[in-house]
């Protein structure tokens, strides 16, 4: 079975537009061709820069976007590089020295992965080693460009494969000031992909500052592998800059560049590229993108604008005249149901009305008409079983059958709804517990890195989805009894509440019976109690543990307070 992919975005616009702007987009291919290239995204941060900048900008990523998916590829380059080489000749005046730009712009196409980018955007690849263990790639410092290249807007293509379950994350560059490449591991590795995304989004859009943010986080999920389907081998080793065999330069694709110094080097690249490309130049026109389905979260997905087609031979009056009949026809069938529907309830209506007027001259005797209404009752009911009897026994069996699917058909409907109700119960709870156990989770997680703040917002969202939840069975009230102790745990635990037990020292009753100690003190390492009933003093040696009853000696009749010195309390 193929990957999913998985494909999250966030953003976070600041105050200030003209000081940081983000310009993010994602597009969904809709054509069978179109998904085979993938999808296409662009992720570009200006600063300091006018309106009219910005939007000369994004009429760019536009027209990166459209040429991708209208140019097919070549035998030896790609559609985004014919495409980003014609930019780069026509929007040379796109880079200015007091502006700060940077950009991505790449797509996706099952699990092979190309891009481009200009500045310092983050580009960070989290992939997974033998030990089970992920690690980081730094692709922006893999791959940094020459003075000579960062006079052209995209210098230069790379491309490679993301493996299963592994985590692909491109963002602007104020991102790594809040959170750095270790952080972003730590919480992209160790949550969804949909939840990482929000959690980004919601940290950044706490700050409240001039600056925007944006962002996307791609992971392949892998599905269960097919009998006799071959898996994709990953990229064959020794060649330049593979970046650990998951990512390799290409190609430069400005054509004024000088040719590469390793000319050999850059032909087995070449070799290799054409090796992967012949699986998709081979591929059927109605082939799709090969992802066993994509799931993508964001609010700046926008599908493919196809121009529409003219129908040839259907003129617009014609369509106009197919809409109107259509309508008509609508319209007089739509009547006729109603005036069947109104007949069909006239008539229950009125034998209702009819039976129920006999049944009350029957329980009332009204005009002495019982004895004639039940006479009439007693023949129809002879009627219908003499009417029952002469049937034939053909149609005996039939209407015995026809009575019997019918209350089945009833009872059938009446279990399956009662089926679907308990099985939406049921996901519901499961998708709760789900929920609940996922975001205890990650409190746990906080909670190890002293983030209180954001353990008590998950705990919280927590506790309100459990209060919700309805515990029907006996093992759903245990299992949410048990998750009320973990959170009620967790919620003293990330306010720093410890709990003190008391524990018995001395009983004082069998001392004193009759008398009730209300007040004690600490002196010298023992505790006194007293009270004004009574002049004597009950005590208890801290060292011992023993305790007595004593007078001190002197005539009172009791005590109501006490004063005892720091130094002496000690």
């Amino acid at each position: 079975m193929e990957p999913t992919l998985h494909l999250n975005e966030f953003f976070v616009e600041g105050s200030n537009p003209e000081e940081s702007h983000v310009l993010l987009n994602i597009t969904e291919p809709s054509t069978p061709a179109e998904k085979n290239k993938g999808y296409f995204f662009a992720i570009c941060e200006i600063n300091n820069a006018a309106t009219k900048y910005i939007a000369k900008l994004q009429n760019i990523i536009d027209e990166i976007e459209n040429s991708y998916y209208e140019i097919p590829d070549q035998e030896d380059k790609t559609a985004l590089e014919v495409v980003l080489d014609k930019i780069n000749q026509e929007s040379f005046a796109v880079v200015q020295p007091d502006i700060s730009m940077h950009c991505i712009v790449g797509a996706i196409r099952k699990n092979d992965i190309i891009f481009s980018f200009y500045g310092r955007p983050q580009m960070v690849l989290f992939y997974k080693t033998k030990e089970n263990l992920y690690k980081k790639m730094d692709l922006v410092a893999e791959n940094k460009m020459s003075e000579p290249e960062r006079s052209q807007l995209f210098s230069q293509i790379i491309q490679g494969k993301i493996g299963a379950n592994d985590f692909f994350f491109a963002g602007t560059p104020h991102i790594v000031e809040y959170f750095n490449h270790d952080r972003l591991q730590k919480i992209i590795t160790t949550r969804p992909p949909r939840q990482s995304a929000e959690h980004l989004q919601r940290v950044l859009s706490e700050l409240k500052n001039d600056l925007s943010f944006g962002g996307i986080i791609i992971h392949l999920q892998q599905g269960v592998e097919s009998a006799g389907m071959p898996r994709t081998s990953p990229l064959k080793k020794g060649s330049a800059r593979s970046l650990k065999n998951l990512f390799f330069t290409e190609k430069n694709t400005a054509n004024i560049l000088s040719p590469s110094f390793l000319p050999k080097l850059q032909d087995r690249m070449k070799g290799v590229l054409r090796q992967e490309k012949e699986p998709a130049e081979t591929m059927a026109p109605d082939q799709t993108d090969g992802f066993a389905g994509a799931k993508i979260n964001s609010a700046h997905l926008r599908a493919r604008n196809i121009k529409a087609k003219t129908i040839t031979g259907v003129s617009s009056q014609e369509i106009i005249k197919k809409i109107i009949m259509l309508g008509w026809t609508g319209i007089k069938y739509g009547f006729r149901g109603i005036v069947l529907l109104f007949l069909f309830a006239g008539t229950i209506l009125t034998t209702l009305g009819r039976n129920l007027l006999l049944l009350f001259f029957v329980i009332t005797n009204y005009q002495n008409r019982r004895h004639n209404i039940l006479l009439e009752w007693t023949r129809w009911r002879k009627n219908l079983t003499e009417n029952i009897k002469n049937l034939p026994a053909i149609t005996k069996i039939l209407l015995t059958l026809s009575i019997i699917l019918a209350l089945s058909f009833i009872f059938g409907i009446i279990y399956a709804k009662a089926v679907q109700r308990k099985t939406a119960r049921v996901q519901a709870y499961t998708s709760a517990i789900q929920n609940i156990k996922a975001k205890t989770g990650a409190a746990e997680s906080s909670l190890v890195y002293n983030d209180t703040a954001e353990a008590l917002t998950g705990l919280k969202e927590a506790e309100q989805i459990l209060a919700k939840l309805s515990c029907a069975t006996a093992s759903e009230k245990i299992n949410c009894q048990n998750l009320n102790e973990k959170l009620t745990a967790l919620l003293m635990r990330a306010r720093k509440i410890t709990l003190a037990r008391p524990q018995l020292l001395a009983d004082w009753n069998n001392l004193a019976p009759n008398t009730r100690l209300e007040n004690i003190f600490f002196l010298g390492g023992k505790i006194y109690g007293f009270s004004a009933a009574t002049s004597s003093l009950a005590s208890y040696d801290t060292l011992t543990k023993n305790s007595a009853l004593f007078s001190p000696g002197i005539s009172v009749t009791g005590f109501t307070a006490v004063s005892v010195p720091k130094y002496f309390a000690i």
